[in-house]
């Protein structure tokens, strides 16, 4: 899985001269040009300037990546949190949320679900990026065995085959929501872990052995939508999308969180977006072959 990180710009691939402000330029990629094509411009994507010759020109994201956000204010936290407030990281869930229902109502399957992957806007908010892995329509039983994934605790246990596509994005969503709830990752103590360890974790969900949320308030208000992430409840983004919403405004109902003055990130989500529903379901996957 390659990543968003500012090394990994894609403008070291060409000369100086070839360097423009606030544009992002990455070599050419099939399934990114493909994407890009398909899916109309949304909030929660990272944009497309323009795909020209061997080249895709994006918005450049200053803040840079969500996973390098959370590893910096962690590292500097004894007890290793990033002292991000639940508000703001319960957003960025939502936001990815966004993406990914976007994706899937297009008939793109993500399938590079992973923080590193999550740009910070200016806004505070985030975007989803790198769909260098993706799949426009994208066919059952497809095997993501044969895709480059570098995070493998993010790839979802076996029994995926026989769910719709998107719930390879459904799970890694997963994954990822608890490392925004809990601030490490699933089987570990830190939100960095060597692949070693990865694999590790990637056992356990492979025997279905999912880490449980501990936090009593978290278990009340977002513990099923988590469960439901991992045990494939969901065929698509919007019906994720539609889950998390309903359990983060009975948690902003219920709790009352307040707001952090001079805070440089969102901590709001913005629930006018709309969403458009997934053609994937589950009730009528087609005969394998």
């Amino acid at each position: 899985m390659s990543d968003c990180s500012d090394s990994d710009h894609g403008i070291s691939d060409f000369s100086d001269e070839d360097y423009e402000p606030e544009i992002w330029t990455k070599a050419k990629n099939t399934n990114e040009e493909s994407v890009y094509a398909l899916v109309p411009k949304h909030p929660r994507i990272a944009d497309c300037l323009s795909i020209e010759n061997s080249r895709i020109k994006l918005k450049y994201y200053r803040r840079g990546p969500l996973w390098y956000r959370l590893l910096n204010r962690s590292e500097k936290r004894p007890n290793r949190s990033t002292d991000l407030p639940l508000t703001t990281r319960l957003t960025w869930a939502i936001d990815i949320a966004q993406g990914i229902a976007h994706l899937h109502a297009h008939n793109v399957v993500w399938a590079n679900g992973h923080l590193n992957n999550v740009l910070i806007k200016e806004d505070g908010h985030v975007v989803l990026c790198n769909f260098e892995n993706s799949r426009v329509n994208c066919p059952w039983y497809y095997d993501w065995d044969n895709i480059n994934i570098i995070h493998p605790i993010c790839l979802p246990p076996y029994t995926y085959l026989n769910r719709p596509p998107p719930s390879i994005d459904v799970f890694a969503f997963g994954v990822m929501f608890f490392i925004l709830l809990v601030e490490r990752s699933p089987h570990t103590q830190k939100i960095l872990v060597p692949t070693s360890e990865e694999m590790v974790a990637r056992n356990k969900h492979l025997k279905e052995d999912f880490e449980k949320l501990q936090d009593p308030e978290l278990i009340k208000y977002f513990g099923s939508v988590l469960e439901a992430c991992y045990t494939f409840k969901y065929d698509a983004g919007d019906q994720l999308l539609s889950a998390l919403v309903s359990a983060y405004q009975k948690w902003v109902s219920e709790t009352k969180p307040g707001i952090i003055d001079g805070l440089r990130f969102a901590q709001q989500p913005d629930l006018t977006i709309p969403t458009m529903p997934s053609k994937y379901r589950s009730q009528d996957p087609p005969a394998s072959t």
